[in-house]
């Protein structure tokens, strides 16, 4: 909070232009803004988004036809895998997967589907070219995890197919946002003019 407050206050932001804090919590992001101001003496124009809000509002400012949820979102896609798994448990890559899921009620499922879908999210946040290199079929994987590749391929060629399901994932997203950025016709003017991560 001190060196967020000798930031502001030695480099301060053009008038009326807002101050974009990137925070975990809304319980941060409350803490912040009374140690800020108490440091400051006076603490306002700022916005404290998540960072996964900030970046899909920065994509909708250069791509504004996506769609404010995902069928990607890991609430989706767990319902998604519960149904496309039982078709893929007699391929040897998931014969682990069927060993597990022997002799279940539906929990289990639910359960692997649920912490499988909780995987993939992260894979597109922190992994997304290898989930890009997935999908164009340019990285093996490793024998034991050939599972994921393939669960993954039949999820996306489902979520492609529905006519009623429009989105992309956000490591598509962010490819789709390079390719824009390196654009030298890119107008930066758009972008905030500084981003803080707390």
């Amino acid at each position: 909070a001190d060196n967020l407050a000798e930031l502001l206050h030695s480099e301060p932001l053009p008038p009326l232009k807002k101050e974009i804090i990137l925070i975990q919590s809304r319980g941060m992001a409350r803490w912040l803004s009374l140690k800020t101001a108490s440091r400051l003496k006076i603490w306002a124009n700022c916005k404290c988004p998540f960072p996964n809000t900030f970046i899909r509002n920065i994509y909708k400012l250069f791509m504004p036809d996506i769609s404010d949820s995902s069928p990607y979102d890991k609430e989706f896609i767990t319902w998604h895998l519960m149904d496309i798994l039982p078709g893929l448990l007699n391929d040897p890559h998931f014969k682990k997967i069927q060993h597990y899921l022997q002799s279940d009620n539906g929990l289990k499922l639910y359960q692997f589907a649920r912490e499988t879908a909780d995987l993939f999210d992260q894979y597109t946040l922190f992994r997304p070219s290898m989930v890009l290199d997935w999908e164009a079929h340019t990285n093996t994987p490793i024998a034991e995890h050939k599972w994921q590749s393939l669960l993954w391929a039949h999820l996306v060629k489902r979520l492609q197919k529905n006519e009623n399901i429009s989105g992309h994932h956000r490591a598509r997203l962010l490819k789709y946002f390079e390719v824009k950025i390196l654009d030298p016709g890119f107008d930066k003017r758009q972008l905030p003019t500084r981003i803080s991560v707390f």
